[in-house]
């Protein structure tokens, strides 16, 4: 093992390959390993120690030490876990130069992520102190497993650092071993398998426990009325609202009424979901078996609006559910029931009671929605307290019948706006006039920065009925506070009001009779018992003279309800419904398509291409179906999942793979921000701060995604037909070309904005991720490090050369650095706003990967993220994106996406897999659950096929390529046996540099030959001769790709690594390069008129082949009109096929000044012997088609002739030979060429018979899109 500790002030490259861990015996219950460190690198930043190795993973939480470790995964029986003990160990320990550097905190400063390295000594101080830590058991598919964490590096938190150098590790497994489950092997299983040390152990464990998932039996009646309610009480439908239904036929005795509750769903995973349960009505009139005109249906409803039915919600309290108001209820009749129909029963007085009671303890709670402090999370705010001078805010509060013996506690919530920290805040509070008195010594509440602060303090100045709450924000300067809400806690003495009144008893454990005292006239209001939502119940009273009291048994969930007729609520909306049973298909199904209605025809459209490409099993299902019967009609995320988790666990084998998200769902569903209704098209699942699609996918736990999952992030059906056009095109008509085998990579520079910290470690990861995909990939390796700020701040070069990678062309864009939700990199390399004309890469559509933050923020309303906008181009941008939603941790992105690259680019997996692979490969589940993947989870954005079938069979043996020599070599490709034209492309060595005294980088090789070669039943040979400028290296390649038109398929042959070196080989030169030059077509003759848009060719030949390599001073240039700055036209070169002496260099020439102009060429071959060539021309300004210059060689003519002409573009020519008297004698249809053509004619009719002396005619006709243009002139034929 290597150690090296430097202490320099930069991080240093990691040197070595991360730990070796090698499964040793895997006997019963006993699996030993024997593990080894390889070698790492110390070195320190910034006053920092850090440890570099490569492959191991890093700690999430900010401020923790960056200490690598690594995870296995153990696979277990049911109810088993693991134990473990060390053996053999080899330990030593160091003395740091520095402490470690911490996790950085992420935060936002000027739009713009930042990183901060802030050393938290609690968690310094719970560092792992043993080798290996054993996590908690988990579940993949049916795959029970615990993950073991193994800890190399022990700290003590300061300078003391213990390495396990090698050693072995024995894992018992406890539990049943013998048990045998019921696998279902798939891929996605299989592939989890693959992290195990022990996959046939695991695999012969593998069991599904059929889990309920409660939902609707809307197959048990043929109808249903959907009825929402806005109000909470008791609510009436009278015969007016039911008649959609067919009330003639009904039996009013068989109405039925259900409901969920509306509360906020659980986030836990393996969770049944809300019971579609029946609740208790008084049907008025149905003694008849009528259901009559003045009948009406009585029950109790609520709103979802309540603190305690959003309880699950994660952050701080609210009363006001995220997705929706209204709750929704299902009326219906006869039906296929077990049960009798619910009714409302009459209660009889318990002749005594334990408790009396006459009061009750509310809450009153002033809460709205209207705006933010951050961009996630579900936290808004009333009111804004801003200002930059002392102020007064009042909100009214009423309460009713307030006992003021008892205490009455007024609570505020505010917080800072975003901002200063060090700010101290300074407020009165006032009920009615009257201050709330301060804390002793305390002129003001007061408190310092911008955390929450709740205000919560008594006061005896609330009266009955209107009440004003007065806050004083004291300021000398600009303070700006957000206000939560307002709520009052007291106790209401019982009177009945001239409205519905409802009762909340004390908690009761069990149920106790109690006795309730109420002042007031009954009249003629009547009692009912509600016990939870579902029961309700009639209870009898006992009048006296001001007032009344009931007795009844009460439940822990029983409330009580006064109300008369003329107070009964009217629901917000009924309406007939035709609910869609899911539960009745249970076929096999791969794949889930959810869209939103006004999108299901786009979406089945989606589901055949599914089908017809990759024989997917496939159901499109609508959304709004899936929360009407798997959250009773109440908008909630988890209700997608719950859908999805049915079809996983009660649908026929094999088990469903994965699904495909349609349209963008913002944070705010219920549409506080009055924007975002035009954005709310598919849900949005967000926990906490988080909002991820992989929510949706957690079949059986929350660690990992179970399902391939992607979105279209569309808002318009427009914009879905263009991702669905990108589609088809990139998977039914692929381009094939050599950008299907190239990646661009983008590493941001040093420094970040107006950050002073000096980080390196974009370039790194950039470095690391480009050199993780196989080296037959071309890989753009652009470090912004290189590159000079302009004077905005932002490196142009950068970005130009990303873009026009991109746009000629690469299978993968990935960009490492900075980011935010609409551009990469605070030196802006990409900008939504601004640069998003810059794309010209139609049917080249890369996939855009990016561990950076925030880039795919898709589900805020008031902006679109990056991720978004690049995919939603009509063939244009990029195929898909990888991005995060959120902050996320560039430690941990770099593991993620490493793992992606992987299985993208060497296992050649589809995007929905790679993804899921990388997440199940690395441990930073909160930072993988940022990442979505914005595109189509079935995509292959793959390279080509490749194999290593490519040898040198000259020099033979397995040579070094050497300057000035002849080097034949041939293929074979594996999977291909066709006779295509492939094309080789010889690079040379890879360069090695380094930015600063540690920072190493590399770029790929320069090309030496690049040739056309010809195949026949995929087997082919060719030659090329090595340059002068060759380089020293052992990292040379040499690539040939094919691309078959037929199957739409392309393949590649390679030959890595190749040694290279510059000592020449003895070989004669005799002279320079052969140079011809040509305008348009090789046709053009010197001094010839062309478009001002045209293309320059130039055939060059050597016997020693034409330096490509694009050396200093050995490019082939281009001088145009004499112009000092020549142009490098090197890489418009090919050789010719099956040629390593003569190629054509083909360079469009745009936009040319009318008139006379020149060009020059240089070129250079192998030995670097140079040649120059010229030719003049006019260039002509086209405002249409045209054919100019027709002439006919020659004229009079004998035996054959040529037509001579010159077309302003490129078209279809018509041509006629014709009598004096105008009959057509000959018809010629072919193609022309923009610039000089030349057509021979035999002097032949179509007949075939040569014409007799006389004078004859010709029309060219020729015809480009709509339009066409005509030229004629006279031929004379004299023999």
């Amino acid at each position: 093992m290597k150690r090296t500790v430097s202490t320099l002030i930069i991080l240093a490259f990691a040197l070595g390959a991360f730990a070796h861990i090698q499964v040793q015996s895997t006997i019963g219950n006993q699996i030993n390993i024997a593990f080894q460190l390889n070698d790492y690198n110390i070195a320190t930043e910034n006053g920092f120690a850090t440890i570099k190795i490569d492959g191991m993973e890093h700690p999430m939480q900010s401020g923790a030490a960056l200490l690598p470790f690594m995870e296995l995964k153990v696979g277990l029986p049911l109810s088993g876990n693991i134990s473990w003990n060390i053996q053999n160990k080899s330990e030593e320990q160091i003395t740091l130069p520095q402490r470690l550097l911490p996790v950085p905190t992420m935060w936002e400063e000027e739009g713009m992520s930042r990183m901060s390295y802030i050393i938290d000594d609690e968690l310094y101080s719970q560092m792992p102190s043993d080798y290996a830590t054993v996590m908690e058991p988990d579940a993949f598919r049916g795959l029970r497993y615990v993950s073991l964490r193994i800890h190399p590096f022990i700290y003590d938190g300061q300078n003391g650092l213990t390495i396990l150098r090698n050693a072995t590790f024995n894992i018992q497994i406890e539990g049943d071993i013998h048990y045998r489950g019921q696998p279902e092997p798939d891929e996605l299983s299989e592939l989890m398998l693959s992290q195990f040390i022990n996959p046939q152990q695991a695999r012969s464990w593998q069991s599904h426990s059929r889990q309920t998932i409660n939902h609707a039996p809307f197959a048990a009646a043929d109808y249903w009325l959907r009825i929402e309610t806005d109000k909470k009480g008791l609510h009436k439908l009278s015969h007016q609202q039911l008649n959609a239904l067919p009330l003639a036929d009904i039996d009013p005795r068989t109405f039925r009424l259900f409901g969920t509750g509306g509360d906020l769903l659980s986030y836990t995973v393996q969770n049944p979901g809300p019971v579609f349960q029946e609740i208790d009505i008084w049907v008025q009139g149905e003694e008849d078996g009528h259901f009559d005109s003045g009948d009406a249906i009585i029950f109790y409803a609520e709103t979802r609006d309540e603190v305690n039915k959003n309880r699950e919600l994660i952050g701080p309290a609210t009363a006001l559910n995220p997705y929706s108001k209204n709750n929704v209820y299902w009326l219906t009749f006869g039906g296929d029931f077990s049960s009798p129909p619910g009714r409302i029963q009459d209660l009889t007085t318990p002749a005594t009671w334990q408790n009396t009671i006459t009061s009750q303890s509310l809450n009153v709670r002033i809460e709205e929605e209207n705006h933010r402090r951050e961009q996630w999370g579900s936290e808004w705010y009333m009111s804004k307290l801003f200002g930059n001078t002392t102020a007064d805010y009042q909100y009214p509060i009423r309460l009713d019948n307030p006992d003021n013996t008892k205490d009455i506690t007024l609570t505020i919530r505010l917080r800072q706006e975003i901002g200063r920290s060090d700010l101290w805040h300074s407020i009165h509070v006032f009920v009615n006039d009257v201050e709330i008195a301060p804390p002793s010594g305390s002129t003001s509440f007061r408190w310092l920065g911008s955390d929450t602060y709740i205000f919560q303090r008594k006061s005896d100045s609330f009266v009955h009925g209107d009440n004003t709450i007065r806050i004083r924000v004291n300021r000398t300067g600009p303070d700006n506070l957000l206000l939560d809400y307002i709520s009052v806690d007291y106790t209401q003495t019982l009177r009945l009001p001239d409205e519905q009144y409802l009762i909340q008893p004390p908690y009761i454990a069990g149920s106790q009779d109690l006795r309730i005292n109420i002042d007031g006239s009954l009249g003629n209001k009547e009692i009912y018992r509600l016990d939870g939502f579902t029961g309700l119940n009639r209870v009898q009273p006992q009048t006296e003279a001001q007032s009344f009291w009931f007795a009844a048994s009460t439940r822990s969930n029983s409330r009580y309800i006064i109300a008369e007729s003329r107070h009964l609520h009217s629901p917000a909306s009924v309406s007939l419904a035709n609910p869609t049973d899911l539960t009745l298909d249970n076929r096999q199904l791969d794949h889930i398509i959810i869209a939103p209605q006004e999108y299901i025809t786009q979406a089945q459209s989606l589901a055949s291409m599914y089908e017809d490409f990759y024989s997917l099993s496939v159901k499109v299902v609508d959304q709004a179906v899936i929360i009407n019967q798997f959250n009773g009609g109440h908008p909630d995320p988890v209700a997608l999942r719950q859908y999805l988790r049915h079809v996983y666990y009660h649908h026929q084998a094999p088990r469903l793979k994965g699904v495909t998200l349609i349209g963008l769902g913002t944070f705010d569903w219920r549409n506080h921000s009055r924007q975002s209704t035009p954005k709310n098209k598919l849900m949005a699942f967000q926990i906490g701060e988080t909002t991820s699609d992989d929510f949706f996918a957690m079949m059986s736990s929350s660690s990992y995604p179970e399902l391939v999952i992607g979105r279209y992030p569309v808002r318009t059906a427009s914009e879905l037909d263009n991702m669905l056009s990108n589609y088809r095109n990139y998977v039914q008509n692929p381009q094939g070309g050599w950008w299907r085998n190239s990646m661009v990579f983008l590493g941001d520079d040093l420094y970040n904005g107006s950050q002073t910290d000096y980080e390196t470690i974009h370039t790194q990861q950039a470095e690391s991720a480009a050199n993780s995909v196989n080296p037959s990939i071309h890989t753009d390796r652009i470090f912004a490090w290189e590159y000079e700020y302009d004077e905005y701040q932002n490196k142009p070069g950068a970005r130009d050369d990303m873009v026009a990678a991109i746009n000629d062309g690469r299978l993968v864009w990935y960009y490492v650095g900075h980011g935010n939700a609409d551009s990469i990199g605070s030196e802006d390399y990409f900008n939504g706003a601004t640069d998003m004309g810059r794309f010209n890469n139609p049917d080249r559509l890369p996939f855009f990967m990016v561990p950076s933050c925030k880039v795919s923020q898709f589900d805020h309303w008031g902006f679109d993220s990056l991720g978004q906008k690049v995919v939603m181009l009509n063939n244009l941008g990029a195929i898909a994106s990888l991005g995060a939603t959120r902050m996320s941790n560039a430690y941990s992105n770099h593991d993620l996406m490493l793992k992606v690259l992987d299985n993208l680019a060497n296992k050649r997996n589809y995007l929905g897999y790679s993804i899921m692979a990388g997440k199940l490969g690395t441990t930073a589940l909160s930072n993988n659950s940022y990442y979505v993947l914005l595109g189509d989870p079935t995509l292959r954005v793959i390279p080509p096929e490749r194999d290593s079938l490519l040898h040198i069979t000259s020099p033979e043996g397995n040579p070094t390529l050497q300057s000035r020599q002849l080097v034949n070599y041939q293929g074979s490709l594996a999977s291909y046996t066709g006779s295509a034209t492939a094309e080789t492309r010889v690079l040379d060595s890879r360069t090695f540099y380094n930015l600063d005294m540690t920072t190493r980088v590399s770029q790929p090789g320069k090309t030496i030959f690049r040739g056309d070669v010809s195949t026949l039943g995929g087997d082919y040979e060719a030659a090329f001769i090595v340059p002068d400028d060759i380089t020293n290296g052992e990292t040379g390649t040499i690539v040939t790709y094919i691309w078959d038109e037929q199957a739409k398929r392309d393949y590649i042959n390679y030959l890595y690594p190749v040694a290279t070196s510059d000592q020449a080989v003895a070989a004669e030169n005799l002279a320079p390069p052969e140079i011809e030059l040509f305008l348009g077509s090789f046709d053009y003759r010197e001094g010839d008129t062309v478009p001002t848009k045209t293309t320059l060719l130039a055939r060059i030949s050597d016997d020693n082949g034409i330096n490509i390599t694009g050396s200093p001073g050995h490019n082939i240039l281009l001088v145009l009109d004499n112009s000092i700055q020549p142009i490098s036209v090197t890489q418009y070169f090919s050789y010719q096929q099956d040629s390593h002496t003569t190629g054509i260099l083909r360079y469009p020439l745009n936009n040319l000044s009318e008139g006379p102009h020149s060009v020059q060429l240089i070129a250079f071959d192998n030995f670097n012997l140079p040649a120059v060539a010229s030719t003049s021309f006019m260039a002509k300004k086209s405002s249409g088609l045209s054919i100019d210059r027709l002439l006919i060689y020659p004229n009079p003519m004998q035996d054959e002739a040529h037509f001579t002409f010159i077309l302003s573009r490129d078209s279809q020519l018509d041509i006629g030979i014709y009598t004096v008297s105008g009959k057509r004698i000959r018809h010629i249809k072919t193609n022309g060429r923009q610039g000089f053509n030349q057509i021979p004619w035999d002097g032949k009719d179509h007949n075939g018979h040569r014409l007799a002396n006389n004078t004859y005619f010709l029309k060219i006709k020729a015809t480009s899109g709509s339009q066409s243009v005509e030229a004629r002139e006279r031929i004379v034929i004299y023999k």
